[in-house]
This record gives C-alpha cells, sequence and structure tokens, in this order.
C-alpha cells in the first residue's frame, strides 16, 4: 500500500503515526496530486476527506480510471456567532474556502474597511473569496500555514 500526502503538516502527521508518505506534491492542491500519483488506472484508491472538500481529486482519478473509495474523515462546521468584527482590523487570514464561506455568511457580507488586507492560503481559497466579493491583498506562494505567515508579513510589511 502507497500512502500520498497533500502537503507537509499531513505528512508530518502520518510520519508521527509511522506512515511514511509515498509522494507529497511540490504544490499543495488536489489537482498536484493527482498528476504525481502515476498510473492509477483500475487502482483502488481511499481518499479521506472533509465532508465539503473540492471534488477535483476524485474526479480527475476516476477519470484516469481508479476506482474512488471516498470516506468523510472529519466534518467542518461554521462558527455559531462572531459577535462584531473587532474595530481597526489591520488583516483577516483565510486557510480555506470554507472559512472564507463561513465568515461571510456569519458577516452577513458585511463591508471590511478599506484598510483592512484580506490573506489567503492558496490560489483556491483567493479565488473562493474573490467570488465572496472580497478583496484579496495576500496569497501564500507556499500553501500552508508557514506561507500564508509569510504572506501575512509580506502585506503588512507594505502596508507601513
Amino acid at each position: 500500500m502507497r500512502v500520498a500526502a497533500i502537503g507537509p503538516a499531513t505528512a508530518g502527521a502520518l510520519v508521527d503515526r509511522n506512515v511514511r508518505p509515498a509522494f507529497v506534491p511540490a504544490e499543495f492542491i488536489a489537482e498536484r496530486v493527482a498528476e504525481g500519483l502515476g498510473e492509477v488506472d483500475g487502482k483502488r484508491i481511499l481518499l479521506p476527506r472533509a465532508d465539503i472538500a473540492r471534488p477535483a481529486l476524485a474526479v480527475l482519478l476516476r477519470q484516469r480510471g481508479a476506482i474512488i473509495d471516498e470516506v468523510t474523515a472529519y466534518r467542518t462546521l461554521p462558527a455559531i456567532s462572531a459577535g462584531p468584527l473587532p474595530g481597526g482590523l489591520d488583516l483577516i487570514a483565510f486557510t480555506s474556502s470554507s472559512t472564507v464561506r463561513y465568515f461571510v455568511a456569519l458577516t452577513q457580507g458585511a463591508l471590511l474597511p478599506a484598510s483592512t488586507k484580506v490573506a489567503c492560503i492558496g490560489p483556491i481559497t483567493a479565488q473562493t473569496a474573490r467570488e465572496m466579493g472580497l478583496r484579496v491583498d495576500a496569497v501564500a506562494r507556499q500553501y500552508d500555514v508557514d506561507g500564508l505567515v509569510l504572506a501575512i508579513t509580506e502585506a503588512l510589511h507594505e502596508a507601513v
């Protein structure tokens, strides 16, 4: 059995459990996982994922002939209440498309002050933010928390 991880944090969690991933893509999105798995025609693949994950990986693998068993490994739920947005907010960081959608729903689409920057962990999250009417000021070049922190640092530095 071979295991793939979408990024270094997932790979690290696997290694902590004595499972060594055979593949981790350089770009941490589903499309790169599909590309890096090699020949999958006729192979059975277990795909544990969030209940609201994009279907891209399963679709791409099925198109290449894989037999996919999708399992909901976790559920992503919105917060019940956010309360009012704090004043003087310099930046909001989004780590997934679901955080963008839940934020917009929770704030009932309230406009952010023009001075508030928006940073996203990667291009998929940034696309969702734009579709939800947010202006995106920074997108991590490396799609993980370290990359997001760097993008935030750069965005705030530019504001000074």
